[in-house]
C-alpha cells in the first residue's frame, strides 16, 4: 500500500506506481518479472479515512479492503 490519496483521485493509484517518462506501470510492467509468481494487487482507495473524515472509517477501509480479496480470490480459484 502506498500513496496517500485525501482528496479520492480517481487515478491516484494508477499514478503513483507509472513512470510519468515512459508510462510504465512498475507493478504490471516490471514487478512479475522479479517475481514471477506473486499475485499482485494495485487497490485504490481514499485515504481520507486515515484523517477521519471518512463515515467508514479506517476500520471499514481495511474490512473493505478484505473483502474484495476475498471476492477476487473465490473468483480466481484457479490460482494458488
Amino acid at each position: 500500500m502506498h500513496g496517500l490519496n485525501p482528496l479520492g483521485s480517481v487515478n491516484h493509484a494508477l499514478a503513483t506506481w507509472t513512470a510519468s517518462s515512459t508510462g510504465a506501470l512498475w507493478l504490471k510492467d516490471f514487478l512479475p518479472q522479479q517475481i514471477p509468481n506473486a499475485r499482485i494487487f494495485l487497490y485504490s482507495y481514499n485515504a481520507s479515512a486515515s484523517f477521519g473524515a471518512s463515515q467508514a472509517g479506517i476500520d471499514g477501509e481495511a474490512e473493505q479492503l478484505l473483502n474484495n480479496f476475498g471476492l477476487d480470490r473465490e473468483a480466481s480459484s484457479h490460482t494458488p
